[in-house]
């Protein structure tokens, strides 16, 4: 009883995870998207050296990938 308890756990644990990570796989090619058309909307984001274009967005990406995932999470974890 108690191997087959543990196991159905960790199979759980594994759709948790394989889960997770199809929904953080979608959510950041959306999110690159959606960001790099929002950076290009900003007043004088276009002017800026093209270098510069490209470090700004690929730091930010960051903070809108963490924060969009937050909803792939229920409050209980």
């Amino acid at each position: 009883g108690e191997v087959v308890l543990a196991m159905g756990c960790g199979e759980l644990q594994m759709e948790a995870e394989a889960r997770l990570f199809h929904c953080c796989q979608s959510t950041s090619v959306e999110t690159v998207t959606e960001l790099t058309e929002f950076a290009k909307a900003v007043p004088g984001f276009q002017s800026l050296d093209l270098n510069d274009q490209v470090t700004l967005l690929k730091y930010g990406v960051y903070e809108a990938l963490f924060t969009l995932l937050a909803s792939c999470m229920n409050k209980d974890g």
